[in-house]
Formats: C-alpha cells, sequence, structure tokens
C-alpha cells in the first residue's frame, strides 16, 4: 500500500484584498518580495518526491501567479492539489482546463469586508461544484461582519453548501477586540471550528 504525503504551500503572501483580520496581510512587511520560477520548474521540482502527494496550495491568493493552471497541468499523475482562495478572479478557464479528479479541494473564503457580493460569491462556488469540484466555504467571525453569520449559513444551506465559521484569531499585528458576554453567546452557536475566543484582559479562552 502506497503512502499519500499532504504538503501545504504557500506560494505567495500577495492579495488583491485587504482585509483588517488577515495574518497575511499584518506581517507582510516581513516578507519582502519574491518572484515565483515558472510552473515547470515547480511541477518538475514537486514531481520529483517518489510518493503519492496532495499539494495543498494556499496564500495570500494563490490565483494571482499566472502560472497556477499550467503548474496543475503539469503535475504526474500521482499529484493532486487542494486550494484555498478569496475565489475573486476568473474561474472561467480553471474549470474548463482542470480536472475535478486533479483538484480534491477548494475552499472558498467569503470576505464582506471587500465588498464582496454574496450572491455572486455563492454563484461562483455552484459553478464550481456542478462541474465537479468539491467545494467549501470559509467564514472570519469578525466582529463587523459576525452578526449576518445566520443569513451565510441559511444561504448556504439552501445550496447544499459545505462551510466552516472561524473564530476571529486575534494576535499582536491585528485589532484587539474584547467581546461581550452577547457576543460570546451567540458565537457559542456559530462557530464551527476549534480554535477559542481570547480575552486578553482575562488572560484566558472563552467559545
Amino acid at each position: 500500500m502506497r503512502t499519500c504525503l499532504n504538503a501545504v504551500w504557500n506560494i505567495t503572501a500577495k492579495c488583491n484584498y485587504v482585509c483588517p483580520y488577515c495574518i497575511n496581510e499584518a506581517y507582510k512587511r516581513t516578507y519582502g518580495t519574491f518572484v515565483l520560477p515558472e510552473a515547470k520548474i515547480w511541477a518538475a521540482a514537486w514531481n520529483r518526491i517518489e510518493e503519492e502527494l496532495v499539494i495543498d496550495i494556499t496564500g495570500g491568493e494563490p490565483f494571482l501567479w499566472d502560472g497556477l493552471i499550467e503548474f496543475i497541468y503539469l503535475l504526474s499523475e500521482d499529484k493532486r492539489v487542494a486550494i484555498s482562495t478569496n475565489e475573486s478572479l476568473d474561474f472561467l478557464e480553471f474549470v474548463q482546463k482542470v480536472p475535478p479528479q486533479k483538484c480534491i479541494n477548494i475552499t472558498m473564503s467569503y470576505h464582506p469586508s471587500a465588498y464582496v457580493d454574496l450572491n455572486y460569491f455563492i454563484g461562483k462556488v455552484l459553478m464550481l461544484k456542478n462541474r465537479g469540484f468539491n467545494v467549501n466555504v470559509n467564514y472570519e467571525a469578525y466582529p463587523e461582519q459576525m452578526w449576518i453569520i445566520p443569513e451565510l449559513l441559511e444561504k448556504t444551506s439552501k445550496y447544499d453548501i459545505s462551510i466552516n465559521i472561524d473564530t476571529y484569531l486575534q494576535n499582536t499585528q491585528t485589532p484587539y477586540y474584547s467581546f461581550n458576554e452577547s457576543e460570546l453567546e451567540f458565537l457559542k452557536h456559530n462557530i464551527t471550528d476549534l480554535r477559542n475566543i481570547f480575552l486578553k484582559e482575562k488572560n484566558e479562552y472563552h467559545l
């Protein structure tokens, strides 16, 4: 029985969104600049791994790399990908050139802070699902956008779309926010991830 490996590949810190809760945005000043080599060079490097492999491609925004589709095409048969994306860019070429069996999962992050229309976002998810791709939605329970979670859950449920609600992950670079009791109670019933809400003044975690 062959071993299937999994690798997380953060291909870029660049993103076309500026979200206040994004860790990459908070630390981007420390990244410097890095130009990705051609797709064929990266594909050849990953193909040298002998084991079956799933490459979890994330960022930043992976689709800002113009070599992404070519890279996936050049991977050997035993190499597949998963992709995390904000879904903002054109997927028409992607769905026509990348077979669903080559991309085992696409995680679409919905960002109201980038003024994204929810119906258009859902439309892209449904296009991918109906082309045979396994798609799920990710959403950050940032204080300024957490109260629309019930609407989002209702919408995704209507179209049988899997969704994960993340807590707002605070750090020294992102805006600090002290959740009050009603907010914590709301989050208890809507958070689906395993991360906790850190209350700085109490030096403890709450869900």
